[in-house]
């Protein structure tokens, strides 16, 4: 992927050519019917499942704030809990 940078307070950028990603989750959800109207949800799963994630951020004062392309996190699981009436 093509990526703009700016690498200087002039407004000079610079082409960056990054790596390929792949971002991916995965949840399973187990919905139990304790009664007609009450309900419970367990769920869990992954996200960015494939681990991809920027390694080549820029830092200090004069950073590309903008230069962002990957996902925002790296592997992340999470677990979930919903009850009620839905």
């Amino acid at each position: 992927m093509i990526v703009p940078r700016v690498i200087s307070d002039s407004g000079f950028i610079d082409i960056v050519n990054s790596q390929a990603f792949f971002d991916m989750t995965s949840k399973l959800t187990y919905h139990f019917d304790i009664k007609n109207t009450f309900h419970v949800e367990l769920s869990g799963g992954v996200q960015n499942l494939f681990n991809s994630y920027q390694n080549d951020f820029d830092t200090g004062a004069g950073r590309d704030s903008d230069y962002i392309y990957g996902p925002n996190r790296p592997r992340t699981v999470f677990i979930g809990l919903k009850f009620g009436d839905f």
